[in-house]
């Protein structure tokens, strides 16, 4: 009898039917909100009619706004609107408006209903409702209402459910009646309002369909069912209201936890069975592949979908959320530049004043992204490119398993360990984790998925003796994508040739030496220059107040104990593939405690994802020892990760929303077309742009929406991201300080600012800042004040101000040469400059060592003079004369690029500030002028000795160094791969027999 075999091809098609499976029937859940106003209404008579008195509560998190209302009283409606008002949380408001009423008003009982519609900051609708009772006029002695009416809703409305009405009637006759049911908006039934007879002494049961439009998960929404009827007469109603609950969403496991800790627990029974003599024969060995790595990575995989919604990956939208706007501009920005002019590493006037592009971040992720962008719309290949590395860390740590030869089991529970490694939320900025990577940290994400797989490649090699090709490009590429992966890298590769025994510690140095050597040459086009030019990048950030032992998860300390395990392990010698890892753990802890005392780079948060990592995965790797020695270990492996998976598959409520809030777009975003009209009047007008930093601003998506602008419209601004990218992020902050409720952050030797609008405003003129976008009332207040600005267009709460007084533009003359200081730290002098008002009219240029000042230089101080001058002048007012005083613009602009700057001028000799940050590959074309400078803040100075001048970003001596070592990486690596198949060929060619040589006939 034919059997049927799961074959690998068969393996790969079922699990591709489950995926597509489970991918189609996911549906999008929606955010959940802080929000819930409280209304209490009153109905009292006044001498022109009724009045209706309105008592809203804030009793959320969140500030409400445009308020409005509609009432509907005895069949009338009414509208009153409010929509100046903001309510924040835990604030009452109460208005009072006129009721308008049928002609006449008779004795009775009436129903008045009331919706609020509001709007959260972000700009999203949400309603309210309140039905009651009003009674006019009624008799004391009525006859008490003869109906009861009970309303049950349905337990869970995800999106579509029936709410069931009882009416109850105890009157001796039948009764005709109305039953309506009210919804707000978030809800909607098919059959608001029916007619029924309700028998004698007797109940009559009504459905209501309802669906569920936008109402958010995890909300409770109150739902009121009407009922009007006729008693002696008389106009009668009752009213009853309920709650309907949204649930919050949970992933697939979640939903039944009840089923999958069943199904886990029989996976256990089932292997403790196994142990048994002459079961584990019963179980087919065919089955066996549940439970592999790559499978438990493919069910990770389908477990993402619940938590990250497919429809929204892939919208071409506008990726937004934390810090990713600005990473829309880096990735367009390369694309255009890579394709356009063949350059990787470019300039760009877009932030900070001009900052050199890629020279102090990691290319990697964005070339993709780049790459990408030529088979699909660059917004879906932005969307995948952010995902990649959650996506293939699973399948990367199985492949390290794998290389490093460790069994079935220790790769499946290696791969089963990413799964609380992703989804942690212990933090939501420290790196790798899913909140990180929808907090914008794309390059850390897809670093982490290159870090283990390079670790495992260098240790075969190191093990072997025999370096590989493929070794030196993983090595290149995680080089090109994070500074921290590539750091605790190279830590753990360079002690890995002193944990092989002594006889084989050369050749694995041999070894390592022939990966590293090329993988360094290959990625030298960017380190070089890097390393060359660390002087103009910005230090950024301090260790944070955390304790190791406090923020590690509970998964983390239950892991201890088969760490130790792993641990043991290694040191009895059965598995040396294990020290690699414990050593990793270890450098990352060391760095995490005393890393900043070694440079500041060393933040320790950065650190402790590495930690965190070691502990799962030297777990992992005990667990697998101690499983793999019993019979049918699949089924543990599976029902760990069963168990795992369960555990913090629940978790996932809050990565849902981040994932629904960045991938639906700035265009689906309810202020979407506001943000346009904001900023597209300002498409091609001179001077930057700059804004105040207001929670305002996360209505379009991000806090920080505007680092995007230069990527939707041709306007450069005065902040950006990638804060270590370029001298003016230590001026760019300082200003965002004085202009802003508060500032983003500092870098480290700058001392944040307060506010100071007219400090800020004399700043904003100096970095040539023409448009100012503010939401915050305090600032609107200055600028209308200051004759300086003046309103230009304005949409909802922001106010686009441009400048009227006159500006240097671009380039400005400056009177006489300013005084050189002969400086070691230009920028903590910089930074001084910038921070002292009295120094702003007297301009610095910083000299740096074996630098000649200007010709022509009045003077030249030292570091400690210039230190007294700022003390002294910190003590004085600020001038008020300004930099620039000419009477008409001597400078006729030809030419700004991102790697040309031309400019004619009529003031030949005299010192011209370009404002633009200072970068060594900026130099003189032609006669123009003899040399850059270097001004305060951190901009060029040039003195021309003609009437033209040209200014290009060129290639400098690091630059071309790196060039050239690349092209030899790329050489050798080549010829490597040539001489590697040559001795299989010669050796082809030696066994071939002669062309001319009869074989022997065989009778």
């Amino acid at each position: 009898m034919n059997t049927f075999t799961i074959t690998p091809l068969r393996q790969v098609r079922l699990a591709a039917i489950i995926f597509i499976t489970l991918a189609w029937i996911v549906r999008a859940d929606d955010v959940p909100h802080t929000i819930r106003l409280s209304p209490a209404i009153n109905v009292t008579g006044t001498a022109d009619g009724l009045e209706c008195k309105i008592e809203l509560t804030n009793r959320g998190t969140e500030s409400v706004h445009r308020l409005r209302w509609h009432a509907e009283f005895a069949g009338v409606p009414q509208v009153w609107e409010d929509a100046d008002t903001r309510l924040e949380p835990g604030t009452n408001l109460e208005v009072t408006h006129p009721l308008r009423t049928p002609s006449p008003l008779t004795e009775g009982e009436y129903p008045f209903i009331l919706t609020t519609t509001f709007r959260d900051r972000s700009g999203y609708p949400f309603s309210s409702i309140l039905a009651t009772t009003v009674t006019n006029l009624l008799p004391a002695a009525s006859a008490p209402a003869p109906l009861r009416i009970l309303v049950y809703p349905p337990e869970r409305l995800k999106h579509r459910g029936d709410l069931r009405v009882v009416a109850i009637s105890e009157h001796a006759e039948p009764l005709n009646a109305r039953i309506r049911l009210v919804t707000p908006h978030e809800l909607e039934t098919t059959t608001a309002e029916q007619l029924i007879e309700i028998p004698a002494k007797s109940a009559h049961s009504i459905r209501f369909p309802i669906h569920n439009i936008r109402g958010r998960a995890g909300r409770r929404i109150t739902v009121s069912a009407v009922i009007t009827y006729e008693l002696d007469a008389r106009p009668r109603c009752l009213v009853r209201s309920t709650t309907i609950e949204i649930p919050p969403h949970r992933g697939y496991l979640a939903r039944y936890p009840m089923f999958w800790i069943a199904i886990a627990t029989m996976l256990l029974l089932l292997f403790a069975l196994c142990q048994w003599p002459g079961i584990a024969k019963r179980v087919p060995r065919t089955i066996g592949w549940i439970g592999s790595g790559w499978t438990i990575g493919l069910f990770m995989i389908i477990l993402l979908t619940a938590h990250i919604p497919l429809d929204l990956l892939l919208r071409d939208t506008l990726t937004v959320g934390g810090d990713t706007p600005a990473h829309n501009y880096l990735a367009s920005h390369l694309r255009t530049h890579w394709f356009g002019e063949g350059r990787l590493l470019t300039w760009s006037h877009a932030w900070w004043s001009g900052f050199p592009a890629f020279q102090f971040y990691f290319p990697l992720p964005y070339m993709l992204i780049a790459l990408l962008s030529l088979l699909a719309p660059f917004n879906l290949a932005f969307k995948i490119t952010s995902i990649l590395g959650i996506v293939l860390l699973p399948f990367s740590v199985w492949l390290t398993a794998r290389v490093l030869k460790f069994p079935k089991s220790v790769a499946a529970l290696m791969t089963a360990a990413m799964f609380p490694f992703l989804f942690t939320d212990a933090h939501v900025m420290w790196g790798v984790n899913l909140y990180s990577t929808l907090a914008g940290m794309i390059a850390s994400s897809l670093s982490f998925a290159l870090f283990p797989l390079c670790l495992a490649c260098a240790w075969r090699d190191a093990e072997t003796g025999r370096p590989r090709i493929h070794t030196a490009l993983f090595l290149a590429a995680l080089i090109l994508s994070h500074f921290f992966t590539s750091i605790i890298a190279c830590l753990t590769i360079a002690c890995m040739p002193f944990v092989q025994s002594r006889s084989s510690r050369r050749q694995a140095l041999t070894a390592l030496f022939c990966d590293g050597i090329p993988a360094v040459l290959l990625s030298a086009w960017w380190l070089f220059p890097l390393l060359a030019k660390q002087a103009y990048s910005v230090d950024f950030g301090d260790n944070w107040d955390v304790t190791l032992w406090r923020t590690l998860p509970w998964e983390a300390y239950l892991a201890v104990l088969p760490a130790a395990v792993a641990i043991g392990f290694a040191c009895h010698q059965r598995h040396a593939a294990i020290r690699p890892w414990i050593w990793m753990t270890a450098a990352a802890t060391v760095l995490f405690v005393i890393g900043t005392a070694l440079h500041p780079v060393f933040v320790n948060i950065r650190l402790w994802p590495f930690i965190y990592f070691g502990i799962l995965i030297l777990a992992a790797i005990g667990s697998g020892f101690i499983i793999e020695r019993f019979q049918c270990p699949f089924l543990a492996v599976l029902a760990i990760f069963l168990y795992m998976a369960i555990a913090v598959d629940n978790a996932g409520s809050l990565v849902r929303s981040w994932a629904e809030w960045n991938l639906e777009g700035l265009e689906a975003k309810p202020l979407a077309t506001e943000f346009h009209e904001l900023i597209e009047p300002l498409d091609g007008t001179p001077g930057r742009l700059a804004y105040d930093l207001n929670d305002a601003n996360k209505a379009f998506g991000s806090s920080r929406i505007f680092e995007a602008v230069p990527h939707i419209i041709d306007k450069p601004i005065l902040e950006g991201g990638l804060v270590n990218s370029a001298l003016g992020a230590l001026f760019a902050y300082t200003v965002q300080g004085e202009i802003s409720e508060r500032g983003a952050g500092y870098p480290a030797i700058v001392p944040p600012s307060d506010f100071n609008p007219q400090l800020g405003l004399r700043h904003l003129d100096l970095f040539n800042v023409r448009h100012l976008i503010t939401a915050w009332e305090p600032l609107h207040e200055v600028l209308m004040a200051d004759d300086g600005w003046k309103p230009d267009h304005q949409v909802d709460r922001w106010t686009v101000f441009s400048a009227t007084s006159s500006n240097s533009g671009k380039i400005g003359v400056l009177d006489d040469l300013p005084i050189a200081v002969d400086t070691v730290d230009f920028q903590s002098a910089a930074v001084a400059w910038m921070q002292t008002p009295a120094l702003l009219d007297q301009p610095f240029v910083w000299l740096r060592p074996r630098t000649a000042p200007p010709p022509g230089t009045r003077k030249i101080i030292s570091q400690s003079d210039y230190e007294a001058l700022v003390h002294d002048a910190s003590l004085s007012k600020a001038g008020s004369r300004g930099l620039f005083s000419f009477d008409s613009d001597p400078v006729t602009l030809e030419e700004w690029t991102d790697h040309r700057i031309r400019f004619r001028t009529t003031a030949v000799g005299r010192p011209h500030m370009i404002k633009t940050s200072y970068f060594p590959n900026w130099r003189v074309r032609g006669p123009g002028a003899s040399e850059v400078y270097m001004i305060s803040p951190a901009f060029m100075l040039v003195i021309p000795s003609s009437d033209t001048v040209e200014l290009v970003y060129g290639f400098t001596a690091a630059d071309r160094m790196g060039h050239l070592a690349t092209l030899a990486g790329i050489l050798a690596l080549i010829g490597a791969g040539i001489k590697r198949r040559l001795p299989r060929d010669r050796k082809k060619w030696r066994e071939r027999k002669p062309s001319g040589v009869l074989k022997p006939h065989k009778p």
